[in-house]
C-alpha cells in the first residue's frame, strides 16, 4: 500500500506525508481537538504550463488561462455540479489555479471521509462539453472584465509584463476574452491527461484526522487507475528571460484618484526547487522588511513627507527561473517614490544590520507560528512545500538557518539597476508631476 510515510512535527502537530500506490501525494496535518477538517485535491498545473512538454512529446503551447478554464470546467461532471453536492451535505467547496497549481478544497465539520472520496472522484472524472465549456467561458469573460477594472490587478500585469518580455506571470491567469475563446473540449481533455494524473496530484488533509484513516479512504478513492502508462510529470518549458528588463516604464490611465506606482527588479536564476527555492523565498522576504518595512526607516520618512500612505507595500515573489523585488504605493509624488526606491536598492546591503535582521527573524517566525492555529491556513503550507518539491518543515527550518550575509549577498544580486522597471496607473486627468523621464505611454 504506496510508500512508507515521513513523519515531521510542525507546532507540536504529526504531519505524515506519503506517497499512495498510484503515485499520488497524501499530506496529512493532525490538529486533535479541531470541530473543522480541510480536505484538498491539488495538481501542480498552473498558468506557468502555457506551453509544456510532456515525456515522449514534443511541446505543446495552450492559450492563457487554459489552467483556470479546466479548473472551472471539471465542476460540471457527469452526475452534475461539485458545488450542489457539497452543498447537500452542508460542506463549502471552491478552487483556486495560481501559477505553479490548481487545488480543489472543502472544508466540513462531519461527514469528512465521505467528502474526500466524493472530491477525489469528481477531480478524477471530467466531462467537458461544447455546451459546458461555452458556458463557462462566458463565465469567466465576466471575470476577467471584473480584474481589468481593478487598479491592483492592472498595476501588478503591467508591472509583470514590463520585468519579463516572455515569461507567462505577465499575462494573467484567468487569460485574456481571446485567449479563452480558443478553449476547446479536446484542448481540456489533453491538458487534463497531461497534468491530472495521480502522480502529479496531492491530496493534503487537514484536521482532527487519523492518518492511517485518511489514507485508506485516499487509496480507495485511486483505486482505479486512469488509461494507459504512467507518463511521468509534464514539465513546463520556458524562454530565455535572462539580461535587463524588458522595458522600463509602462503605464496605463484608470478611473482613479491617485497615482498608483511599483517599482520592481528582477532576478533570473536556474531551475530551483526544494530547499534552495525555499532560501532565496526566505531571504527576499528578509531583504524587503529590513529595507522597505513599516519599522523602516525608508517607510517612516516617505510616510511622514506625505509621499506614501497606508497602501504601501513590498515583497519578493520567487518561482523557479525567475523572481523580483517589488515595492508599491498610491502616491501624490510618483517621481519622489521611484528615487526613494532606487537609492534604496542601491545602497541596499550597507543598510543591513543585525538588529534588524534578528528583528525580522523574529517577526516572520511568530507569523509562521500563528498560521498553524488555522486547518486553512496548515493545509496552505503543505500545499506550497508540495509545489515546491519541498518539506513541510522546511520553510522554519530555513528560516531559523538564513544569515544576515546571505541577505547582504541576495541585495547585491537582485538590485541590478538594469533589471529595473516601473508601472503605472495613472488618473485620467492625471497632469502632475511625470511618473518618470520619457515614460512609455500605455493606454
Amino acid at each position: 500500500m504506496g510508500d512508507r510515510a515521513r513523519r515531521e512535527i510542525l507546532c507540536g502537530d504529526e504531519v505524515h506525508t506519503a506517497r499512495l500506490e498510484c503515485g499520488t501525494t497524501l499530506i496529512v496535518a493532525a490538529k486533535p481537538g479541531f470541530a473543522r477538517t480541510y480536505g484538498a485535491v491539488a495538481a501542480r498545473y498552473g498558468s506557468f504550463d502555457r506551453t509544456f512538454r510532456r515525456p515522449g512529446f514534443p511541446a505543446r503551447a495552450t492559450p492563457d488561462g487554459s489552467a483556470h478554464f479546466l479548473e472551472h470546467a471539471l465542476f460540471e461532471g457527469r452526475s452534475g455540479n461539485a458545488l450542489d453536492a457539497f452543498s447537500r451535505r452542508g460542506s463549502l467547496i471552491n478552487a483556486a489555479t495560481s501559477y505553479r497549481a490548481t487545488t480543489y478544497y472543502f472544508t466540513a465539520v462531519e461527514d469528512f471521509a465521505a467528502q474526500l472520496a466524493m472530491l477525489i472522484g469528481f477531480v478524477r472524472t471530467p466531462h467537458f462539453t461544447e455546451a459546458s465549456v461555452a458556458k463557462e467561458r462566458g463565465i469567466i469573460r465576466q471575470e476577467i472584465r471584473m480584474y481589468d477594472d481593478r487598479p491592483d490587478v492592472v498595476q501588478h500585469r503591467l508591472l509583470m509584463g514590463a520585468l519579463f518580455a516572455r515569461h507567462p506571470i505577465g499575462a494573467h491567469i484567468a487569460g485574456t476574452c481571446a485567449s479563452i475563446a480558443l478553449v476547446t473540449p479536446s484542448l481540456l481533455q489533453e491538458c487534463f491527461d497531461a497534468f491530472y494524473r495521480p502522480e502529479n496530484l496531492a491530496v493534503i488533509a487537514v484536521g482532527d484526522l487519523d492518518f492511517q484513516a485518511v489514507r485508506a479512504v485516499a487509496e480507495d478513492a485511486f483505486a482505479a487507475p486512469p488509461p494507459g502508462p504512467r507518463a511521468g510529470a509534464p514539465a513546463a518549458v520556458f524562454e530565455d528571460e535572462t539580461g535587463a528588463a524588458a522595458d522600463p516604464a509602462a503605464s496605463r490611465r484608470m478611473s482613479i484618484g491617485c497615482p498608483k506606482i511599483a517599482v520592481g527588479y528582477k532576478e533570473t536564476r536556474g531551475a530551483e526547487e526544494g530547499a534552495v527555492l525555499v532560501a532565496r523565498r526566505c531571504e527576499s522576504d528578509f531583504l524587503c522588511e529590513m529595507l522597505f518595512g513599516r519599522g523602516s526607516s525608508f517607510f517612516a520618512r516617505l510616510y511622514e513627507n506625505g509621499v506614501v500612505d497606508e497602501s504601501f507595500s513590498a515583497y519578493g515573489a520567487v518561482y523557479p527561473r525567475i523572481g523580483c523585488i517589488v515595492a508599491a504605493a498610491d502616491t501624490p509624488r510618483p517621481a519622489q517614490f521611484i528615487a526613494a526606491v532606487e537609492d534604496a536598492a542601491a545602497h541596499g546591503d550597507e543598510s543591513l544590520v543585525e538588529e534588524d535582521f534578528a528583528r525580522a527573524r523574529r517577526k516572520f517566525e511568530g507569523e509562521l507560528l500563528r498560521r498553524c492555529n488555522a486547518p486553512e491556513s496548515v493545509a496552505s503550507l503543505c500545499l506550497g512545500a508540495w509545489v515546491d518539491r519541498a518539506g513541510v518543515l522546511e520553510a522554519l527550518e530555513t528560516l531559523r538557518r538564513v544569515t544576515l550575509a546571505d541577505v547582504r549577498t541576495r541585495a547585491r544580486a537582485v538590485f541590478a539597476p538594469e533589471g529595473r522597471a516601473v508601472a503605472a496607473v495613472l488618473p485620467h486627468e492625471w497632469e502632475g508631476e511625470p511618473a518618470w523621464p520619457a515614460a512609455r505611454r500605455g493606454s
